[in-house]
């Protein structure tokens, strides 16, 4: 695990302390090591998180010591590249390390672009073609890894692992997108096509750009999770699953340094652990965390933690919320208000201090349909008769299009109403993120929320809170749920397969039945979240609160109106209305990052 970083310039030479900036303001992804390439037109950075190969896996890498013709800098972990460098070498294909970085820069001298559709794991990567003077950067199929990039006045290229990178190099300001933070108001965080800036861009999961003299000569999507039915019966479908999960498991377990599993008790994690201790040839280690009676799943951790004789670490935690709001400030490079943000942050600092490396259920929720909302979602397909789809496709696509905007498009933070009210203009609501997201005809029913989670609320909210946080304790989280063939699998069985008699995961806990206790696999989901309403009333989180947003120089203020902010807080700590704590929430979240990050902030709206 790594931060990368570059530059390419046609125009002008490149200023060397430009790329050294924006590299230290990645240490944190990578505090083993670092080192810079340079070239006419292009100089790259790397910071080092060392995993695997870890006396010659040093980047940037060549393929060439002298003279090179490529040269590359990656993030991320690659699970297959043994198999893969097996076959290279059969191609006649050298190899001076053992490093999976190495395998990935020979599979794109092979295979091109192409490469990206063998490449089973998590990764941001940028390879530089000095012969052709041309960037080729790519990202993993679900985005667990993060890259952006943006374009200087003078038209040079730069890229980076987070935003605050691109930011740390002086070249640009970041033009506060209103619509993004509209985004955000509805979602707590920013949907993973846009940023919260106009001129900074994401690379979309799954998709790869090639940048040289012409400009953006291409930018394309190499892989979708497509709906193709499966007809199997249960039982196959549980033995393929038990099959697919194990596999992946094994896969994720590659590592030359410690490797553990966060434990929470739940379903997925359970599972995830215990097919480690079923794969790995060692003791695995697992991590849990109580939060006193707010998130307190120890007693399932430690019952799960004996099924897998694991080397068990668990501790209570006190939040000092004001001091962990501002950190969280500081580790965000946009305004994220999903509070579980915070103790997975904690946790992975604590599993740090045993281990480099983390596996997490990440993403079992999503593909095998555990959200508590597809439940309430499933009775509205029954009663629409949407299973039943109209012989009339105008009749067809008008329902799709009303139950998709209703009930999964649209999760309400702050209701529409409600945001009409905070701005001071209209002008800057924006719905486009639900059009954004609006699957093929194939995907139809209880499958829009799956591809709905899957493409924005998955990468948008889980995979980036739980790489920036981990990241951020310099501790590198895997996700065997998120294994793309176990994902292709699951996402085409029936969806009475996934959420079925009111709760979900069905098909999953029944796979697992007689292997994982009933007890863990049937009881309530609990989930990571905060109590965020009784943490705003604690005194000092309240004070912070009223001093950032009442304050006569709120940033907030350039563009929301004061007048219903005032109205929020005083009818959360006044008038005690329910359901208002996420709303104020997010704003004091928005305010805290506006005030951290304002001195690389353009305000000015075009």
């Amino acid at each position: 695990m790594c931060g990368i970083c570059g530059i390419v310039s046609f125009k002008s030479p490149i200023d060397i302390e430009v790329v050294k900036r924006m590299n230290d303001a990645l240490y944190h992804r990578g505090p083993d090591g670092f080192g810079y390439s340079h070239f006419p037109n292009c100089s790259l950075g790397h910071r080092r998180l060392a995993i695997i190969d870890l006396v010659s896996g040093h980047q940037p890498m060549a393929d060439k010591e002298d003279a090179p013709s490529y040269t590359i800098v990656y993030n991320g972990e690659v699970y297959n590249y043994k198999e893969i460098r097996d076959k290279l070498k059969q191609m006649g294909h050298g190899f001076r390390t053992n490093s999976d970085t190495e395998v990935v820069l020979a599979s794109y001298i092979a295979y091109g672009p192409e490469c990206l559709r063998i490449l089973n794991g998590m990764f941001a990567v940028a390879i530089w073609n000095e012969a052709k003077e041309e960037l080729f950067l790519a990202r993993d199929r679900f985005g667990q890894k993060p890259l952006y990039y943006a374009f200087t006045e003078k038209g040079d290229l730069l890229f980076a692992s987070e935003i605050k990178a691109i930011l740390a190099s002086g070249l640009i300001k970041g033009k506060l997108d209103y619509r993004a933070v509209d985004n955000y108001l509805t979602l707590l965080y920013v949907p993973p096509y846009r940023t919260i800036f106009k001129n900074i861009h994401v690379l979309e999961p799954a998709s790869y750009l090639i940048y040289n003299q012409g400009g953006m000569e291409k930018k394309e999507k190499y892989w979708r999770l497509d709906y193709k039915e499966i007809k199997i019966k249960e039982e196959e479908a549980c033995e393929e699953i038990r099959r697919l999960l194990k596999n992946a498991v094994k896969r994720h377990l590659v590592s030359d340094v410690p490797i553990g599993s966060f434990l929470s008790g739940g379903v997925d994690s359970s599972i995830v652990s215990y097919l480690m201790k079923e794969t790995s040839e060692e003791k695995i280690k697992t991590f849990s965390v109580g939060f006193g009676n707010y998130i307190n799943e120890l007693p399932y951790a430690k019952e799960v933690s004996v099924l897998c004789a694991s080397d068990h670490h668990e501790m209570q935690m006190d939040i000092d919320v004001p001091v962990l709001l501002l950190e969280m400030a500081k580790c965000y490079d946009e305004p994220f208000a999903d509070s579980s943000n915070i103790p997975t942050f904690l946790i992975s600092k604590y599993a740090k201090q045993n281990v480099k490396v983390i596996l997490t259920g990440d993403g079992g929720d999503e593909t095998f349909g555990g959200y508590g909302w597809y439940f309430n979602l499933d009775k509205v397909v029954e009663k629409r008769g949407i299973k039943k789809w109209a012989k009339s496709l105008v009749f067809r696509e008008k329902l799709k299009n009303q139950y998709y905007f209703t009930h999964v498009g649209r999760m309400k933070y702050l209701s529409p109403q409600e945001k009409q009210a905070i701005w001071r203009t209209s002008q800057f609501i924006d719905d486009e993120y639900v059009y954004y997201y609006f699957p093929n005809d194939s995907v139809r029913g209880l499958n829009e929320a799956f591809f709905f989670d899957i493409n924005c609320y998955l990468p948008g909210d889980i995979l980036a809170k739980v790489d920036r946080s981990s990241m951020w304790a310099s501790l590198e989280s895997r996700a065997p749920f998120l294994d793309h063939e176990l994902a292709e699998f699951t996402f085409s069985l029936p969806c009475s397969y996934k959420v079925q008699g009111g709760t979900g995961k069905s098909i999953l806990k029944k796979a697992f039945q007689g292997i994982i206790p009933d007890s863990i696999l049937y009881r309530s989901k609990q989930g990571f979240g905060a109590p965020v309403g009784h943490w705003l009333r604690q005194p000092a989180v309240r004070n912070m609160t009223i001093r950032y947003l009442k304050s006569p120089d709120a940033k907030v203020g350039k563009f929301f109106s004061m007048e219903s902010v005032a109205r929020l807080i005083d009818g959360f700590f006044e008038r005690d209305k329910g359901g208002s704590g996420y709303k104020l929430w997010a704003l004091l979240v928005l305010e805290m990052w506006l005030e951290q990050w304002s001195h690389y902030i353009d305000f000015v709206d075009d």
